[in-house]
């Protein structure tokens, strides 16, 4: 059964699905055009993705597969395929799934995903001209991710505006207030306190459940609901969504409660990778299984995003980066605020950085951190003294 039977592209996606135009539109829209259009239908993203925007991920993934091994699924059409790829990997994108924003920043810029598949999916449709590269859009996917809590983009943007190259190169040029703000974006990212993670687990859900009430619970059946299966969204059980090579099971009455998880998907049912599984569990856990299934896709954009430029620095290095940019403040321009300098908080961030360096076994970085943080502490008093002086 090809797989446009059971994820279809149809004629009309762009205006049921308004994330990318279909590929006969892309050839002829001009560039300036397209390139308008994609990122205004940007403009607005879900802050989390919902379960369909995993869907799509995966569909995107298993079309991906064809276009790159054809001989697993002959029935497909190539062409299609391609296609359908393309529009399922930018509706991911455009419906929150952050691992598809770093994918299709990476393909933007040139570089190759991690995914063996997907890089391929990006090249043939760059070869046929349905995918085109925009720094514009690179930026654009970069800082998606961003604000959706992922560290290395964020730490790849703030590379970005600090020095003009990476992400958007061509497109941005240096702005050293923004830079300042995504710099702290991604040191706030890697000093979370996570909090109580067991709280969110199944098996917290379940224990949570079982001791609020003594009674067993009975469904509409008169049956106990079956107890929640941990192996389905453990990070172990979700790896298949977004790294393992997983295939779509044939055959399979699909007579879940889809309303967790999302639409039905063709008649006959079919299950992908372990997603659909969800819809099997009680309300309450199906919630927390898409919360697993969205960490699971946190992490691997979190690694997809150390491809992109300044997205794999350490801790210490981007409190060093804050550090300068503190020191010594920049004017503004029409594009980019003005930074005041501060240097009592270059000062702090400095040390923050020695210390992170030291126990990173970097002695000769850290001695040159609080040097630097010294001459910061200098610069403050001296501001001090001078404020003092004048009588403010």
């Amino acid at each position: 059964m090809p797989l446009h039977t059971v994820m279809p592209f149809p004629p009309d996606c762009h205006m049921r699905y308004p994330t990318h135009p279909p590929p006969h539109l892309c050839l002829l829209l001009c560039p300036m055009r397209l390139l308008l259009l994609l990122l205004l239908l940007l403009q607005t993203v879900p802050d989390k993705p919902a379960p369909e925007a995993l869907v799509h991920w995966e569909i995107a993934r298993l079309y991906a597969e064809t276009v790159t091994l054809p001989e697993l699924r002959p029935d497909e059409d190539p062409d299609a395929a391609r296609a359908g790829g393309l529009f399922h990997l930018t509706t991911a994108a455009a419906k929150g799934v952050a691992l598809a924003q770093i994918v299709l920043a990476c393909g933007h810029m040139g570089l190759q995903p991690s995914s063996t598949q997907l890089a391929h999916l990006l090249k043939a449709c760059t070869a046929t001209g349905e995918f085109q590269q925009h720094p514009q859009l690179a930026l654009r996917y970069n800082k998606l991710a961003a604000e959706r809590g992922i560290k290395s983009a964020a730490a790849a943007l703030a590379y970005a505006y600090m020095t003009g190259e990476g992400v958007g190169h061509g497109a941005t040029k240096p702005q050293p207030a923004t830079a300042v703000h995504w710099l702290k974006q991604a040191l706030h990212i890697g000093s979370e306190d996570p909090g109580d993670l067991f709280a969110q687990t199944p098996d917290a859900l379940n224990h949570r459940a079982a001791n609020q009430s003594r009674t067993p619970n009975l469904s509409q059946s008169g049956q106990p609901p079956k107890p929640y299966n941990n192996s389905v969204t453990s990070p172990q059980g979700c790896q298949g969504l977004a790294r393992s090579p997983g295939a779509l099971k044939r055959g399979q009455t699909y007579k879940s409660r889809v309303s967790a998880v999302g639409p039905r998907i063709g008649e006959s049912g079919v299950t992908v990778g372990s997603l659909f599984t969800i819809a099997d569990q009680a309300d309450t856990a199906a919630s927390a299984a898409v919360a697993a299934a969205n960490a699971v896709f946190e992490e691997a954009a979190e690694e997809e995003g150390k491809l992109l430029p300044g997205g794999d620095r350490a801790q210490y290095e981007l409190l060093a980066d804050l550090g300068e940019l503190l020191l010594f403040g920049a004017p503004g321009d029409s594009t980019s605020p003005p930074l005041p300098p501060d240097p009592a908080a270059a000062a702090e961030a400095f040390n923050s950085a020695a210390e992170e360096s030291a126990a990173a076994f970097k002695g000769k970085l850290s001695q040159r951190y609080f040097e630097r943080a010294a001459e910061a502490e200098g610069a403050a008093e001296a501001v001090e003294a001078e404020l003092c002086g004048e009588g403010i």
